[in-house]
């Protein structure tokens, strides 16, 4: 085995700027703790200088990232405060295939029921319609270990999607948190939402939840508004919105 110690190698004339190292089949090794760097804009092999990443692809972009396929991006994240509503913005159907609505530790400044509002104006106005055609339906159940399940369900009079089953508790014994996905946002499709969620009306209780339920009418939805039954949130907390994508 011979060894070439060079500083850099610099194609021929005549060869269109091309260097090529070796033949097809051929294996190059790279010791451990040997860094290779594109000291410039360079795409088709290393990362642009200044960035971190894996081989790129011809366009460009981060191979490894590109073959891990889609994901979710934040979108908006919001700390609790003691308002009456919360809204999350940043919808974008040509961005994203649906969405992820988390909620950590809330709670309401007094018992009441969470409920969300749809807009299709960016947060300017939100739906208020009840029932069909143009309004919301949802239905749920509740879950505890040695009790009997509770029920809820309204597909004509509810102008809202109500996101939990009971009462959500305001004293410190009541936490609430979930997961919802908001899909069909287009205003080619019925906008629908299903999660799980978690809270303990009761002391030393808790609660598992699914719920579900959909904007009837055809229209977009590029926005949402979480707000309590009665009252406030407490300031404690945080709603975090997510896009699905289809590439990382």
């Amino acid at each position: 085995m011979s060894e070439l110690v060079t500083n850099k190698i610099t194609p021929g004339t005549g060869s269109s700027d091309t260097v090529t190292l070796g033949d097809s089949g051929d294996t190059f090794s790279i010791p451990s703790g040997a860094t290779i760097a594109n000291s410039g804009t360079a795409t088709g092999f290393l990362p642009a200088a200044g960035t971190s990443g894996n081989i790129l692809t011809s366009d460009g972009t981060n191979w490894a990232s590109a073959a891990a396929g889609g994901g979710l991006k934040l979108i908006q994240e919001t700390s609790i405060t003691a308002v009456a509503n919360i809204d999350m913005t940043g919808f974008d159907d040509s961005k994203y295939s649906g969405y992820k609505l988390m909620i950590e530790n809330m709670r309401p400044a007094s018992d009441a029921y969470l409920y969300l509002r749809t807009s299709s104006d960016g947060g300017s106005s939100f739906n208020t319609n009840a029932g069909y055609p143009n309004g919301y339906a949802y239905s749920g159940k509740s879950f505890h270990q040695g009790s009997a399940a509770n029920d809820v369900s309204d597909n004509s009079s509810g102008s809202f999607f109500r996101m939990s089953v009971l009462n959500l508790r305001a004293d410190g014994h009541g936490v609430f948190n979930g997961t919802w996905d908001i899909l069909g946002t287009p205003s080619t499709g019925r906008t629908s939402i299903c999660g799980v969620t978690t809270i303990a009306p009761s002391v030393g209780g808790v609660h598992t939840q699914i719920i579900g339920g959909r904007l009837e009418a055809l229209t977009l939805t590029n926005a949402i508004r979480l707000s309590m039954s009665s009252g406030n949130f407490q300031a404690q907390g945080v709603v975090r919105l997510f896009g699905y994508t289809t590439t990382v």
